[in-house]
C-alpha cells in the first residue's frame, strides 16, 4: 500500500475507479454562503490573503475545468463543469477521509444536503424525504416508501463515491425524482488484486451509545473476467436518557389511581413510569454485495450482481397516543391508555439479483439492458412494555401496531447512446416497473449538444405511465456557457412529477405512536374516515450558476427557484372523536434559496472547503413554511496534511431551524457541530492505517434538533489493505 495522499487534487472520475482508495487524488467537494459561518470565515481570511494567483495557477486550473466526471446529470459519462444540472460529488478520498461509519454520516459531513441528527431524514434543497430516488449503481433501491432506513443501511467501506443530482430529476429517473437523485456507486471489479478490512469502535463520552462496524472487501480478476465481494456489519446500542410517562387512561387522561373505585382493574397501571427511553433506536445491520463482470466478446460485457441486507433495530420511547388495555368500562368498552413505555421492532431482509448487458460495438453507439429483481420483507411489532399491569397475559398480546409486508419490484431498463459526431450525442431509453399489483411505464429521449467552442446545450423529454392511472409528460433543458478559460455559466430548467404511494392509497394500520393511519383510498366509518381522491405531485425549477476554478481551487454559486403543485403531506383530520393521518393534496408550495461550494489550497499542507444552502420554502395557500428542511445548512473544513503519512481535518456543520409540521407549532433548534479527524500510517507498516477522531468536539446539545445526538462521541479504527 502506498504512502496516503490527503490533500485533495483534481482528477478524473470514471466508474469503475481505476486507483485504489489511498491513491486517489480527487477534490474534497465544498460550498460557502456568506456569512453562515462567520466564525470559520474569519479564521481562514487571512491564509486565504496569502494564496497567490499567477497566470500559470490560472492556465492550470483551465486545463483541467473537465476533468471531474459524472453521470447522474445525463447517464452518460460528461464533465461535471459541462453539465447544466445541478450534480454534486462526494469522492473516495473525502469517505476515506471522514472516518465515516455509514452513509448518513458521510452525507451529513460533506454535501449540502440537510441530514438529520438520526439519520432517518434527508432533503435536497426543501424537498421532502420521500422526494428523492436512491440509487445503487444507478438501479433503484426497494424498500421503505419513505426512505427512512436507507441512509443507515450502507457503510463507508461498500461506496467508492456519491452523485447528487439536486432538482427535479424526472426526464431522466421518472416519478419520485421530485427533489432529486441520490446515486451510490459501490466499489466495483478491477483487474489486478485489492484486499481490505476495516474496523471502528466508538462510544459517547462516560460511556453508552456504543458502536462497532466491520468490513471486509476482495476485488481482483485479470482483463476479461473481474469479481468483487463486498460485507460489512454494524450494531450500535441505543442512546438512552431517564424520563418519566405521566399516565392518563380514557379521553380525560385521568391517573389510573383515580380511575373507579378501589377494586378498579385500570388501578393496576401506574401513575407513572420511570425508564430509559431511547433517543436512537439499537440497530444490527449486515450487508453482502457480489459482482462478476466478464468481458464476453470484445463488443459484449455481462454483469451479475447479488446483494443481501438484513436488519434489525428496536427502540423503547413513551407512546403518547393511544394504547389499548385489556380492560373495559361498564359498557364493555375497551378502555385506552396514553403515554405508556413502548417497545417498537423491526427486522427487515433485502435480496437484489441484477443482470446487465453492454453491448458497444464501436466507439459511436452503446446499448445497455438491466433486469433487475428486488424482495424486501418487512417484520414489525410495537408492543407496550408494561404489559402485565394493562392486563395482558403476554406481551404479544399489545402489538397493535405490527405488520408483516413483503413488498416484491421487478424493473426492466434500457439505455442507447448514439454520438454522430464529436459535437452530438443522443440517448434515449425506456424503463418498466413492476410490482406489488403496481406498474410505471416510461421512456425518454435526450441530446447534448456542443454548439460551439463556448456553448454546451442539454435537453430532453419523457412521458410515463402508471397503473393508477396517471401518466405525466416532462421535459428539462439547460446550457453551460464558457465565460473565460475559468469561468463558466450554468442555466437549467427542469420539471418533476411524482405518483402517490401505495402507501398514500391504501395504508390501514396503526402507527408506532398509536394513531390509526388511513390511506386516501380507505374508509373507516368508525373514525369519519371516507374515501378521497389524490393527484401526483408535479414540480418545475429554474436555476443559474456560476462556477470555475481559482486559485488551484473551486467554486460554484447557484440560485434556484422550485413550484410545487398539488404537494402531497400528512396531515391530521378529526371529523369524528378520534384523530387520525391521512394523506391529502395540500396545495402549492414555492421554494427558492442559494447554493454555494469553496474550496482552495491555502498552503502546501492545509486545505480549506465551504459549502451551504439557504431554503426559503413556503406554502403559498396557507402562507406557512414547509416542514422538510432547515433554512440554512452548511459544512466547513479545514485539512492538514504535514506529511504523506499523516492527516488531519476538522469540520464544522452548523444547521438552522426547522418547523416540524405543517402548522409551524413545532419546531427544531438551530445547532452546531464540529467533528474532529485524524489519521496516520506508520513508516514500519505500509498496509496498515490507524485513525479515529471526535464528534462533536464541544459536546452541543438541545431537546429538539440534536435530541438523537449521543453527545461528544469517541472513535478509533484501523485499516488494513493489501494490492
Amino acid at each position: 500500500m502506498e504512502s496516503l495522499d490527503r490533500m485533495p487534487h483534481l482528477n478524473t472520475l470514471n466508474r469503475p475507479c481505476p486507483l485504489p482508495i489511498a491513491r486517489q487524488k480527487s477534490p474534497l467537494t465544498a460550498v460557502v454562503v456568506a456569512g453562515i459561518i462567520p466564525k470559520i470565515a474569519l479564521l481562514l481570511l487571512p491564509a486565504l490573503a496569502h494564496a497567490q494567483v499567477d497566470q500559470a495557477t490560472t492556465e492550470a486550473s483551465a486545463a483541467q475545468l473537465d476533468t471531474l466526471t459524472v453521470t447522474a446529470g445525463t447517464r452518460t459519462e460528461r464533465a461535471l463543469e459541462r453539465s447544466p444540472a445541478s450534480v454534486e460529488v462526494i469522492t473516495a478520498a473525502d469517505i476515506q477521509n471522514s472516518g465515516s461509519v455509514l452513509l448518513s454520516d458521510i452525507l451529513r459531513n460533506h454535501s449540502g444536503l440537510y441530514v438529520s441528527a438520526d439519520g432517518t431524514l434527508a432533503s435536497i434543497r426543501g424537498a421532502s424525504r420521500d422526494d428523492t430516488v436512491f440509487l445503487i449503481n444507478g438501479r433503484r433501491v426497494s424498500g421503505e416508501p419513505s426512505r427512512r432506513y436507507e441512509l443507515n443501511r450502507l457503510t463507508a467501506g461498500q461506496i467508492e463515491r456519491i452523485e447528487i443530482l439536486k432538482g427535479p430529476s424526472s426526464v431522466l429517473y421518472g416519478s419520485d425524482a421530485l427533489g432529486g437523485v441520490i446515486n451510490i456507486i459501490t466499489r466495483q471489479p478491477r483487474s489486478g488484486f485489492e484486499a481490505d478490512v476495516d474496523v471502528q469502535a466508538g462510544m459517547r463520552d462516560g460511556g453508552g451509545a456504543e458502536r462497532l462496524s466491520a468490513s471486509a472487501n476482495l476485488l481482483g480478476g485479470n482483463e476479461r473476467t473481474q469479481v468483487s465481494v463486498l460485507a460489512n456489519a454494524s450494531t450500535r446500542n441505543a442512546y438512552e436518557r431517564g424520563t418519566s410517562a405521566q399516565v392518563g387512561v380514557t379521553g380525560q387522561r385521568t391517573p389510573p389511581s383515580g380511575h373507579g373505585g378501589p377494586t378498579s382493574s385500570v388501578r393496576n397501571i401506574q401513575d407513572v413510569y420511570r425508564f430509559d427511553e431511547q433517543r436512537l433506536d439499537e440497530a444490527d445491520v449486515y450487508n453482502l454485495g457480489v459482482t462478476l463482470r466478464h468481458q464476453i466478446t470484445h463488443t459484449l460485457q455481462g454483469e451479475l450482481e447479488l446483494g443481501w441486507m438484513e436488519e434489525s433495530r428496536s427502540r423503547d420511547y413513551v407512546n403518547e397516543g393511544r394504547t389499548d388495555t385489556n380492560y373495559s368500562s361498564n359498557q364493555g368498552q375497551t378502555i385506552p391508555a396514553l403515554n405508556i413505555p413502548t417497545r417498537w421492532t423491526d427486522d427487515n431482509r433485502r435480496t437484489d439479483v441484477s443482470g446487465t448487458l453492454d453491448w458497444q460495438p464501436d466507439e459511436r453507439f452503446g446499448l445497455r439492458y438491466n433486469l433487475y429483481q428486488s424482495r424486501y420483507k418487512k417484520e414489525r411489532s410495537v408492543t407496550a412494555i408494561p404489559w402485565r399491569d394493562l392486563g395482558f397475559d403476554n406481551r404479544g398480546q399489545t402489538d397493535a401496531g405490527g405488520r408483516d409486508t413483503i413488498l416484491t419490484e421487478t424493473i426492466n431498463d434500457l439505455l442507447a447512446t448514439w454520438s454522430p459526431s464529436a459535437e452530438h450525442t443522443l440517448a434515449a431509453g425506456a424503463q418498466y416497473r413492476d410490482g406489488d399489483d403496481r406498474w410505471h411505464g416510461g421512456a425518454f429521449v435526450q441530446h447534448e449538444w456542443q454548439a460551439s467552442e463556448r456553448l454546451d446545450l442539454v435537453y430532453g423529454a419523457r412521458y410515463d405511465e402508471a397503473s393508477v392511472g396517471e401518466d405525466s409528460t416532462t421535459v428539462k433543458a439547460g446550457g453551460v456557457y464558457a465565460l473565460t478559460e475559468a469561468t463558466r455559466l450554468r442555466f437549467n430548467y427542469a420539471q418533476g412529477f411524482k405518483v402517490p404511494e401505495n402507501r398514500d392509497y391504501e395504508v390501514a394500520q396503526i402507527n408506532p405512536r398509536g394513531m390509526p393511519m388511513l390511506g386516501a383510498q380507505v374508509s373507516d366509518p368508525s373514525v369519519g374516515k371516507t374515501p378521497h381522491d389524490l393527484k401526483p405531485e408535479r414540480s418545475e425549477t429554474w436555476e443559474l450558476g456560476l462556477l470555475g476554478r481559482v486559485a488551484g481551487g473551486r467554486y460554484e454559486l447557484t440560485a434556484f427557484h422550485t413550484d410545487v403543485r398539488d404537494r402531497v403531506e400528512r396531515v391530521r383530520e378529526r371529523p369524528q372523536d378520534t384523530e387520525y393521518i391521512t394523506f391529502r393534496n395540500v396545495g402549492e408550495a414555492r421554494i427558492r434559496g442559494l447554493e454555494a461550494l469553496l474550496s482552495l489550497p491555502v498552503t502546501h499542507s492545509v486545505y480549506a472547503d465551504l459549502t451551504g444552502t439557504w431554503v426559503d420554502a413556503e406554502n403559498r395557500n396557507t402562507g406557512r413554511t414547509l416542514s422538510s428542511s432547515p433554512d440554512i445548512t452548511a459544512v466547513a473544513g479545514l485539512t492538514w496534511a504535514p506529511d504523506d503519512r499523516q492527516f488531519w481535518q476538522l469540520r464544522v456543520r452548523h444547521v438552522g431551524q426547522r418547523y416540524l409540521d405543517a402548522d409551524n407549532t413545532e419546531r427544531d433548534s438551530n445547532y452546531t457541530v464540529a467533528d474532529l479527524t485524524a489519521s496516520f500510517q506508520p513508516r514500519q507498516w505500509d498496509n496498515l492505517e490507524l485513525y479515529g477522531g471526535i464528534d462533536n468536539l464541544f459536546d452541543a446539545n438541545n431537546d429538539s434538533s440534536l435530541l438523537a445526538d449521543p453527545g461528544r462521541f469517541y472513535r478509533v479504527g484501523l485499516r488494513y489493505s493489501l494490492r
